[in-house]
């Protein structure tokens, strides 16, 4: 899991220099027409890009933290298909970072080119207290059967040390995933549906 996530934090960070490079270009070619408003607007336009990467910093989980950067940047151009929310301090979650990032990985893994074609929407909402646990929540864009999110209930087949996860599928509406810190459970892998 390291060395994906080794690479994927690489990859990350070429995709957004190379974009940052762009963004300046097109600034940079505004003001040489004289265009200083136009400048502005895409300035403001890169700044407001940027700034979803600010939600990261916040999560205190270094690996869950590294795996969002490089599926954020992957989205880059379409980046309405993932919204996180945040609450306070995630303290409690430090001890559950390589299982939580390993259950993101799962999920995501087999759904990252819909978000890219923009098929799949995804919420995660990460909440203060254990019992409120991290909710993700995918539903699929185009409508009907959300044949796409199906393939999230990859991680019912594993297992997540210390970790409870609770599914909510409904009806072409998309799946809800509720997960929660399971204490003094070894194995913590919850397959409610």
């Amino acid at each position: 899991m390291d060395e994906r996530l080794l690479i994927s934090l690489a990859e990350a960070h070429r995709l957004l220099r190379h974009d940052l490079n762009n963004r300046l270009q097109v600034i940079l070619g505004y003001l040489q027409l004289n265009k200083p408003e136009k400048a502005q607007e895409y300035l403001f336009r890169t700044i407001q890009s940027l700034q979803r990467y600010n939600i990261l910093s916040r999560i205190e989980l270094p690996l869950l933290q590294a795996f969002l950067a490089g599926l954020m940047t992957k989205l880059i151009d379409n980046d309405s298909v993932l919204h996180i929310q945040y609450g306070n301090d995630m303290g409690e979650w430090r001890g559950h970072d390589a299982q939580l990032t390993r259950l993101f990985m799962d999920i995501f893994g087999s759904l990252e080119d819909s978000m890219i074609s923009n098929e799949l929407y995804c919420g995660i909402s990460f909440s203060q207290q254990a019992e409120n646990g991290i909710r993700v929540f995918l539903q699929n864009n185009a409508g009907g059967p959300p044949e796409a999110i199906k393939a999230a209930s990859v991680c019912r087949s594993k297992q997540y040390e210390g970790l409870s996860i609770e599914f909510a599928a409904e009806e072409n509406e998309g799946l809800y995933l509720t997960i929660t810190r399971k204490e003094g459970d070894e194995c913590g892998h919850d397959n409610t549906a």
